[in-house]
């Protein structure tokens, strides 16, 4: 697994596989953003191309509870407090699986973004956004949605003929999130 900390408030794991990815985070998904089973750890067995953490969620967990792999992520956590967790893993769609995680950390560790973000979103109506993103709870969908109309491939296919009314919605969050990743440094750490 890679780890790399990006600016001063995100950490990045990148495992080797989606197996080890899922055994890593897909409890802490669940726990975090499950309409059904949140604040519960269990597990979805959903193919997840990534995950995301706000600052002090997986800490908030007793170690007892945990798994070895998810213990190990929370040991990071640890290490440094305040800082959003996204996890990836190594495949052809990497990059742009980081750029939404991405999204997610800026949403929620930069108010500036985030203020400029919904100002966006608020000039929409996303109700097709919300039937296609019904797997979330209500309080993490305006944050999915920016995600997913900023990697845009997914929410592409996802809305099918509906796609071209968000395109411009598409065009004006990526402006946004590209001046603010841009200020973005990524320090590869060692464990």
């Amino acid at each position: 697994m890679e780890i790399n900390r990006i600016g001063n408030s995100i950490l990045h794991f990148n495992y080797d596989s989606l197996q080890q990815m899922h055994d890593a985070g897909n409890r802490f998904h669940v726990y975090y953003e499950d309409p059904i089973h949140k604040g519960s750890l269990q597990t979805d067995n959903q193919n997840w191309s990534g995950y995301n953490y706000p600052q002090g969620l997986i800490t908030s967990i007793s170690p007892s509870e945990l798994t070895l792999a998810e213990r190990e992520l929370q040991t990071w956590a640890l290490r440094y407090p305040n800082h959003y967790i996204i996890l990836t893993y190594q495949n052809p769609s990497v990059n742009r699986t980081l750029m939404h995680e991405t999204a997610h950390a800026l949403y929620s560790t930069n108010p500036s973004y985030r203020e400029e973000v919904l100002a966006v979103l608020k000039k929409r109506d996303l109700s097709a956004i919300k039937d296609k993103l019904y797997k979330y709870d209500d309080e993490v969908l305006l944050d999915e949605a920016q995600a997913y109309l900023i990697e845009w491939n997914k929410m592409e296919k996802k809305l099918g003929d509906d796609a071209d009314s968000y395109l411009l919605t598409h065009r004006e969050l990526r402006r946004i999130y590209n001046r603010y990743a841009a200020r973005l440094h990524r320090v590869p750490l060692s464990s």
